[in-house]
């Protein structure tokens, strides 16, 4: 899976792929780094992902996922407690015959708790957001 995005607290501020208000999180993955551009300091710790071409074949501008432990961290983000927001990813997967999560945000070391911005479901062929807490699934 290759991965780009960018994370807004406002509803409606894309445009052109650019936020323009309210941006709490901004990731270009220029030049190999997880750094972020918003201001709000939500800088990202990577772990096993591989810097790779984006989408306009620029090289180390994007992050490569291959195995299931391949990560990119944001200790404390500022935005985990916002009510609304608008969240755009730029994903290509490789493999469709696994479940995979793009973006999730949760407790670092439980199954239980977390919301995954895109979950990928094979058995159903979908994509969606997908909330899972002690007990309860949202799907």
């Amino acid at each position: 899976m290759i991965l780009e995005f960018l994370l807004s607290n406002e509803k409606d501020v894309i445009d052109d792929a650019i936020p323009k208000n309210g941006l709490v999180a901004y990731y270009t993955f220029a030049k190999g780094n997880a750094s972020d551009l918003s201001g709000e300091n939500n800088n990202g710790i990577i772990s096993g992902a591989l810097s790779t071409s984006d989408r306009f074949l620029r090289r180390n501008e994007s992050f490569q996922f291959t195995y299931e432990d391949d990560f990119i961290n944001v200790n404390n983000p500022s935005f985990v407690d916002n009510t609304q927001g608008t969240f755009l990813a730029w994903v290509k997967f490789s493999n469709l015959n696994h479940t995979q999560y793009v973006a999730s945000v949760g407790d670092t070391h439980s199954i239980e708790n977390y919301l995954s911005f895109i979950r990928l479901d094979p058995t159903s062929y979908t994509l969606g957001i997908y909330q899972r807490e002690p007990g309860l699934a949202n799907w």
